[in-house]
């Protein structure tokens, strides 16, 4: 006879898990499966996109790096282009790769991440195609990177790594993300973006965060532009800051942000956060919009809320690689009030003819970009 203790406190828990397990048992996992088109002459082109139409599609582009751009060792750009046409619910994610989750498009190949170890023989390919995503949503995508310990330079996000890319209309809904102390760069849209646009572009959820640069939209730019975009992504990092003197800031392995970690020789225009940055830090508004801004890059007509602080940034050009925390006596720093008031905002150059908007029952009576509003 087997001798059962089992405390009724854990009894709960463990029906849960039995019934979790089961259910990961019952259900079948989508497996990769390429566009309809993917056979047709010209697929792929500007003129045939590939059709991502459901979630065997998306995992299928996660995980074929052949059509994600320059093949390794080559200097010849594959340029592919790929249109979304339908929503897609992405829940299932928290199963795969043994929890896991979804692999970022464009990333090391092999995947180390899924390795659990350093391969000497792993190189980026990044992602250079196009992606429109159409107005169409990619909602509850998990990734999860919270047991990996990595030695080498990572990024992750819904694109890990993306070169000269161009994407736009992508809306991403409750994406999560979970990283450990992986050294890497977490972007929740795209992690490394060298050259290439992103536009039109919404992105809600969390991520959850000890280490490097942490981000709701970017983790990092170089020579791009990003533009009309939405971050709702709430940020929860473990890590403390009140002991860092200014230099240290100019150290990106502390830099957590609302929409862009290091913004270096970009432009970053109407476009806004609105979410939740938690850390241990002395600085109630560290981050807010920006983490790190280089003196070659432009921020126009933005605005951040970060919990209960709001501030609002029309023309900066020569912030040059300082760290954007705001002060308590900044005058980009407006009340509740201010900003549903778009005189506040016009005086800044905001366009309420043709960009901005403000309506009571959208956003909390805040402005709202009139091309891109969920």
């Amino acid at each position: 006879m087997f001798n059962i203790c089992i405390s009724i406190k854990k009894l709960p828990f463990m029906i849960l898990a039995i019934i979790l397990t089961s259910l990961n048992l019952l259900i079948s996992e989508t497996i990769a499966f390429p566009p309809s088109n993917f056979h047709e002459d010209n697929a792929g082109s500007i003129g045939n996109p590939y059709l991502i139409n459901n979630l065997a599609n998306l995992r299928w582009l996660s995980e074929t790096p052949e059509v994600w751009g320059y093949s390794h060792g080559s200097d010849v750009n594959l340029k592919r282009f790929f249109i979304q046409t339908a929503d897609i619910d992405a829940s299932e994610t928290n199963s795969w790769n043994n929890g896991r989750g979804f692999q970022s498009i464009g990333r090391h190949v092999p995947n180390i991440l899924l390795r659990g170890e350093l391969d000497t023989e792993s190189y980026v390919v990044a992602f250079s195609g196009d992606y429109d995503g159409n107005g169409f949503t990619i909602k509850n995508i998990f990734i999860n990177n919270s047991f990996v310990e990595s030695p080498i330079y990572i990024s992750d996000g819904f694109f890990g790594w993306t070169e000269n890319a161009n994407i736009q209309n992508i809306h991403l809904r409750d994406i999560m993300i979970i990283e450990g102390d992986t050294n890497n760069t977490t972007g929740a849209v795209i992690g490394i973006m060298t050259g290439g646009n992103l536009a039109n572009s919404s992105v809600s959820g969390l991520i959850v965060k000890n280490n490097y640069v942490t981000s709701g939209l970017v983790g990092k730019t170089s020579h791009s532009t990003i533009e009309n975009c939405v971050s709702r992504v709430n940020i929860f990092s473990n890590r403390n800051f009140e002991n860092f003197s200014y230099p240290d800031y100019t150290n990106a392995s502390i830099i957590t942000a609302g929409l862009i970690g290091v913004l270096s020789s970009s432009t970053l225009k109407n476009s806004y956060y609105n979410g939740k940055i938690d850390t241990l830090s002395a600085f109630d508004t560290f981050g807010d919009l920006i983490g790190l801004f280089s003196g070659l890059s432009k921020i126009q007509n933005c605005f951040s809320i970060n919990n209960d602080t709001y501030t609002v940034y029309g023309l900066i050009t020569d912030w040059d690689f300082r760290p954007f925390p705001i002060g308590k006596n900044d005058k980009r720093k407006l009340s509740q009030r201010q900003m549903q008031n778009p005189k506040n905002f016009s005086k800044k150059g905001f366009d309420f003819e043709n960009v901005w908007t403000i309506e009571k029952h959208i956003n909390n009576g805040f402005p709202h970009l009139i091309s891109n509003e969920f």
